[in-house]
């Protein structure tokens, strides 16, 4: 009887273990375009019901990817915020504090998740990787089959994974090009071009052995090899500032000087068009180092380069002999989160970086009645600000923060729990598109969606998946 029920209970754990094991097919790349080829068709059938005829004429000439790394939604309302605060103290006029970011007025809008093949917390590699090859990769991996041997950093012909949107786009004669703040070997602009069993084996110093260092090809070393050295375009590499002060702005370009130029340069004599991926990759720097005045200040360089692309499109577009109407998709969105909470009742007559006594209601009043963080963090260095430890006893005490703390660029915004560097939010991410085909980013969907809807845009798909060149219908609707 007692060895009966022992077995009863151990089939119901197995049974309960069994409901959060993976399903095997996610490993297969045909799991990822059965999903988002059904996804995309039930859009398109939508959009017909709603009078919308899309043709092969829908088709944009070129393509342009924004990746803010790690800019969740949070980060994204409180830079919005944070940049027309600024904008008021620097003309020293009032503004409305809500004005939209250039991208958040764009005609489409969508949530984007961000889990990885292994991690339901995204990661920055995996996420560039479901964003240009339509599949889920485990966690540190580039371009590199989910099966294979993660015991040495050898990689095998037969574990690469060549289903990249960039390798279909050279394979057509459309050009490519990557602007990144961060460096080209950092993981989000490596996904385009790399295969390595680890995105942080950037250059052989950072191999363990000799034997590595022989045998195995570190990211920057691939710059110079297929298919990056057939990109047009590949700026990045900037140093990490903490000011503008600090800035070379003799040498040291801005993300929307690059992203200028890499259009003009992609542009140029160029009848098949482009596809560009641009990254604000210090979003997801400063808020790893818990330094929110540093992340909503590249959050705010990053929209800059944004409003130059759409508004450089347009210029270029009407000065085309061949093209009367807006030719360039642009499609803004993040690989992750970052864990951070807008708290409190602060009120808007005050900067947004401050502190409150969250007085709203009595009951939501700390009891310690010291200040509330307008935001916090997680988990970072941040921790040493929100406490002090108490010499005499060891416990650690909340520390009464003001607004005046805030202002410091440098000062690491508070966080809960103390390491060494933050880590990431899983939460959905926002996307914000324009231009042709951008209805078709509506809605929620995975990430592997944006790398299938981009090859369905440009036509270059496989030929047994969606192509809008395919499409029959006689009239178009533009986004």
């Amino acid at each position: 009887m007692l060895f009966q029920r022992f077995f009863t209970i151990l089939l119901l754990f197995i049974s309960f273990y069994n409901c959060f094991s993976q399903l095997k097919e996610e490993h297969d790349y045909s799991f990822w375009k059965s999903l988002s080829k059904e996804f995309l068709e039930n859009k398109i059938s939508y959009l017909k019901s709603l009078g919308v005829q899309i043709t092969k004429n829908s088709k944009p000439k070129n393509v342009i990817l924004f990746i803010g790394d790690g800019m969740g939604t949070t980060i994204t309302t409180v830079s919005r915020i944070f940049k027309n605060q600024n904008i008021s103290a620097e003309t020293g006029k009032p503004i409305f504090d809500q004005t939209p970011l250039s991208f958040e007025k764009f005609q489409t809008s969508g949530m984007v998740r961000t889990h990885s093949l292994d991690l339901h917390v995204g990661t920055s590699a995996a996420g560039a990787l479901a964003m240009t090859t339509g599949q889920k990769s485990k966690s540190g991996l580039l371009n590199i089959k989910p099966i294979s041997d993660l015991n040495t950093c050898k990689v095998k012909e037969e574990e690469k994974q060549y289903n990249s949107l960039v390798f279909e786009a050279l394979k057509n004669k459309i050009k490519v090009g990557l602007v990144t703040t961060t460096r080209v070997s950092h993981a989000t602009p490596a996904a385009l071009y790399a295969f390595s069993k680890s995105r942080f084996h950037e250059t052989d110093y950072l191999f363990e052995t000799d034997e590595q260092r022989n045998n195995c090809d570190d990211i920057a070393k691939q710059i110079v090899d297929y298919p990056a050295n057939q990109f047009s375009v590949i700026f990045g590499g900037g140093q990490y500032f903490e000011t503008k002060d600090e800035l070379d702005k003799e040498t040291q370009p801005t993300l929307e000087e690059m992203t200028e130029s890499a259009i003009k340069l992609l542009s140029k004599d160029n009848d098949n068009g482009y596809f560009l991926m641009v990254e604000g990759g210090l979003i997801d720097v400063s808020a790893h180092e818990n330094k929110g005045y540093v992340a909503f200040s590249e959050t705010r360089e990053f929209d800059k380069a944004i409003a130059k692309a759409h508004q450089l499109t347009k210029e270029i577009t009407l000065k085309s002999n061949k093209y009367n109407v807006e030719d360039t998709l642009i499609i803004v969105t993040a690989d992750h989160s970052h864990p951070l909470n807008f708290n409190g009742f602060p009120t808007r007559k005050k900067s947004v970086l401050g502190a409150n006594m969250a007085d709203f209601s009595k009951i939501v009043v700390p009891l310690d009645n010291k200040t509330m963080p307008n935001l916090m963090f997680t988990s970072g260095q941040g921790f040493n600000t929100m406490f002090s430890k108490d010499p005499n006893t060891g416990a650690y005490i909340r520390n009464n923060l003001t607004d005046e703390d805030f202002r410091d660029p440098n000062f690491l915004v508070p966080s809960c729990i103390l390491s060494k560097y933050g880590v990431h939010g899983g939460e959905d991410v926002s996307s914000f598109s324009t231009g042709p085909l951008s209805y078709i980013f509506s809605g929620n969907y995975d990430n592997t969606q944006i790398a299938y809807n981009i090859k369905y845009a440009l036509c270059i798909n496989d030929q047994n998946e969606l192509n809008v060149c395919d499409e029959i219908c006689s009239t178009n609707l533009e986004g």
